[in-house]
């Protein structure tokens, strides 16, 4: 029998939705742009094919109950999931702006590109942070654009639910470039993690490589905990160097949260998605986007009311 882990009641997932194109494939399975066949709602069906796949399926659903608990505009949204013929799929909101590491090979980033994309990437942080969540997995590759510009953090495949504020994990998990040191020599970690990792990638977005990018992966994780953190070098101001310098301290207790860093000159202010508008539309171009139907555009509380409706 099939199983709507959450979403709508239904059998095989496809009775739902159209497959419009793939967009994405790896170890995990396939990503498609879809279409519910009874609305113009476009998503991203990600679909796991269980007998090849070497992720653990407890693991996968530990994934699905995370997104399933995780309500923030700022966040990739999600819609449902389905076991259905060795297969789970799952309903996510359709991102077609392209991800932060597709802008930096595109172009060299500004300042205030860099500091309205960290800004919302802090929202996220700060709403999952406040759930006692972490991400684990801060990237420029892991933060996606909307048509419009909007910016949201995605990919929770390695993310954690801690019990409490208090709570500490020891998990090894993360890509290497961007792990906190107490990752990396086996000792308790906390939300700060995902700050350190913000450090690095305000660095991949103002110079278009993380640090450390040109050394063998067992190299940087011997030389994160045993080096100086890197540094924020070149023409950038003052304020986005301290910001950096704050985010990469190696004790986590002198990191600051993602609420004070969102108090921090460099990104306290509030910008417009405008900034980015038109290197989406490049991007899109690029790509050769043609798509004929657009993203159902969902502002305000529709896409809440809309997400209410689908999990029932």
């Amino acid at each position: 029998m099939p199983r709507a882990i959450i979403g709508e009641k239904a059998s095989d997932p496809l009775v739902l939705y159209t497959l419009i194109e793939k967009v994405g494939s790896g170890s995990y399975g396939e990503i498609y742009r879809s279409m519910h066949k009874q609305n113009p709602q476009i998503v991203a069906l990600k679909i796991i094919d269980l007998t090849r796949t070497q992720d653990d399926l407890d693991d996968l659903l530990a994934e699905v109950d995370f997104q399933a608990k995780c309500f923030s505009p700022h966040l990739a949204r999600y819609f449902g999931s389905w076991m259905w013929d060795n297969k789970l799929t799952i309903a996510m909101e359709y991102l077609g702006g392209g991800t932060a590491e597709d802008f930096i090979r595109q172009r060299a980033l500004t300042e205030e590109q860099c500091a309205y994309i960290i800004r919302e990437v802090l929202k996220g942080l700060e709403y999952m942070h406040a759930e006692n969540k972490i991400h684990r997995d801060i990237k420029a590759a892991n933060i996606l654009f909307d048509n419009s510009g909007a910016v949201k953090l995605a990919d929770f495949g390695v993310a954690a639910q801690m019990k409490s504020a208090q709570d500490a994990r020891t998990t090894f998990v993360g890509t290497p470039l961007y792990m906190a040191p107490e990752i990396i020599m086996n000792e308790p970690y906390t939300t700060k993690v995902d700050i350190y990792s913000l450090g690095v990638m305000c660095i991949e977005l103002a110079t278009g490589r993380a640090p450390r990018h040109d050394m063998h992966p067992m190299d940087v994780l011997y030389a994160i905990p045993t080096t100086p953190s890197p540094k924020l070098v070149g023409d950038w101001s003052a304020e986005f160097k301290e910001f950096v310098d704050k985010c990469l301290m190696k004790n986590p207790k002198k990191r600051p949260t993602a609420t004070e860093l969102l108090a921090h000159p460099f990104a306290s202010t509030e910008r417009d998605k405008s900034l980015v508008k038109a290197d989406i539309d490049a991007w899109r171009v690029k790509k050769n986007d043609t798509v004929a139907v657009e993203d159902k555009k969902a502002t305000g509380d529709d896409w809440w009311n809309e997400y209410n409706r689908v999990r029932v």
